[in-house]
């Protein structure tokens, strides 16, 4: 779907948030904090470019899910379909800053930096039964449809946009997907997107983008991305002229400036030329957003400076958060 020149556009993001901990040590008691996550940050992206965007993300009922919501709302995303579920918690990624991993990057911590135990839950969307027909007529009405996780909800979902001439893109990025559901996904969005990271994990859904006659996006990092729609692959060079401070997010930057550019009617080449600066400006900023800045306050993406560097098991567990962390 193109959307008018003078209408306001409208996007539904349906994908992972999380709040991001950034620490300058393993051992630091306390840490920067964002809202995060290849949704989130999707989403916030195109708010800040002036679309209404609604989000449709899985939380817990934590202080977490708390500081998600109003950091969602203050850059305008809707949070009507942000959905609590019992027994959730809401995810958190643990950075440390003082240890990058050689590719411009903190290093991602695998484990709670308090009490070492792993993430204690895979990345979900709500299911359907989670969720009102709001959501379903908002995906209806928009002018975009993003997901980042492909399950009974997105599938659907993308089957209600596909009807309504929504444009749909599948940021193929999480590795709890699954290949009959990613197959489904692809089949019924216009743009499918893989890291080279990720290409081995999404080949069936490629495969299934190349049936459907989608546009196929594979990012390659310093390389720059390779496309190909019902013709050959081309290839667009990285906009990065420069050592990176830290590429997280460079590829949320990626999509929601190419999917923007896609619905006001560029070319794929056009588009993915607007995307690949985006990107290389956010790989010049710490943090995911960090290239960001509120329209009127001029507050950045972080939230808090002083968030406990710690998971939601810990901050529920009296015990454990008075524990130091192992050795080793």
């Amino acid at each position: 779907m193109t959307a008018p020149a003078t209408a306001r556009r409208r996007a539904v993001v349906v994908g992972t948030v999380s709040v991001d901990l950034v620490a300058g040590d393993v051992s630091a008691p306390t840490a920067q904090a964002a809202v995060g996550n290849s949704g989130a940050n999707i989403a916030v992206r195109l708010a800040a470019d002036g679309w209404d965007v609604e989000m449709v993300a899985l939380v817990g009922h934590d202080a977490a899910a708390d500081l998600l919501r109003a950091d969602l709302e203050r850059w305008g995303v809707g949070t009507t379909g942000v959905v609590g579920r019992v027994g959730y918690l809401t995810p958190r990624v643990f950075q440390v800053a003082d240890a990058a991993d050689g590719g411009g990057s903190p290093s991602l911590l695998l484990e709670c930096p308090r009490c070492g135990r792993p993430r204690g839950h895979l990345l979900e969307v709500p299911r359907p039964d989670e969720l009102g027909p709001d959501v379903a007529r908002a995906v209806r009405e928009a002018d975009l449809l993003v997901v980042d996780v492909a399950d009974a909800t997105t599938v659907e979902l993308a089957r209600v946009a596909q009807d309504g001439g929504t444009l749909v893109w599948f940021e193929a990025s999480l590795r709890e997907c699954l290949p009959p559901a990613m197959r489904d996904l692809a089949a019924r969005s216009d743009v499918v997107k893989v890291s080279s990271e990720d290409l081995d994990h999404y080949t069936p859904a490629l495969d299934s983008a190349e049936t459907a006659g989608a546009l196929r996006v594979v990012t390659e990092g310093a390389e720059g991305v390779r496309y190909a729609g019902r013709g050959g692959w081309s290839r667009v060079p990285s906009a990065l002229d420069q050592p990176p401070v830290d590429t997280i997010g460079a590829g949320d930057a990626f999509t929601a400036a190419a999917a923007a550019a896609l619905v006001d009617g560029a070319t794929p080449e056009d588009a993915l030329v607007t995307a690949s600066r985006a990107a290389a400006k956010t790989c010049l900023h710490l943090g995911a957003r960090g290239d960001m800045l509120l329209p009127r306050s001029g507050g950045t993406a972080w939230i808090r400076d002083d968030a406990a560097f710690r998971c939601g098991r810990c901050e529920a567990d009296p015990i454990e958060r008075q524990r130091p962390r192992a050795a080793g």
